[in-house]
């Protein structure tokens, strides 16, 4: 009896301690309650936002950083440009852990204008592969876009 219920011990410390493959985690309305710590909003307020008219392009949406050692601060630009008539209004970012923060324009973007969105992603509690997702929401059609950092951390 005392050898099941060890082996059982075991079994679920072993299970919990893994830190193989992370997966993403995209906020979605459904999952409110689970991501409203890692949403950093901006003025207007979301409802303003949510008025169509611009297109948001990005020259890149992935970015790969490779291999890092544990404890690293990767940092990577996102360039886009609002390529809409309408003044772009980025109204919150979501990102799919506490250790990916991001830094954006919270001012209105003119037709035309470029901007950066700095994703920063603290590798201080991960190893293994990584892929984590940050979400805008702006007044564009889709109202969603999603921006990736993915790599590897070892020790």
């Amino acid at each position: 009896m005392v050898k099941w219920l060890l082996l059982g011990v075991v079994g679920i410390c072993l299970g919990c301690g893994t830190v193989e493959d992370e997966r993403q985690v995209v906020a979605t309305p459904n999952m409110a309650d689970t991501t409203a710590t890692y949403v950093r909003r901006a003025e207007p307020a979301m409802a303003t936002v949510l008025d169509s008219g611009s297109t948001l392009t990005f020259t890149d949406t992935d970015f790969n950083f490779g291999r890092v050692r544990l404890g690293t601060t990767v940092r990577h630009h996102f360039t886009f440009t609002n390529e809409g008539p309408a003044q772009l209004r980025i109204g919150a970012v979501a990102s799919s852990c506490g250790c990916t923060v991001s830094s954006y324009p919270t001012e209105p973007i003119d037709s035309g204008a470029s901007a950066n969105v700095e994703v920063t992603f603290r590798t201080s509690a991960t190893l293994g592969h990584q892929h984590r997702a940050v979400v805008l929401h702006a007044n564009t059609a889709p109202p969603q876009t999603t921006l990736y950092l993915s790599g590897e951390v070892v020790p």
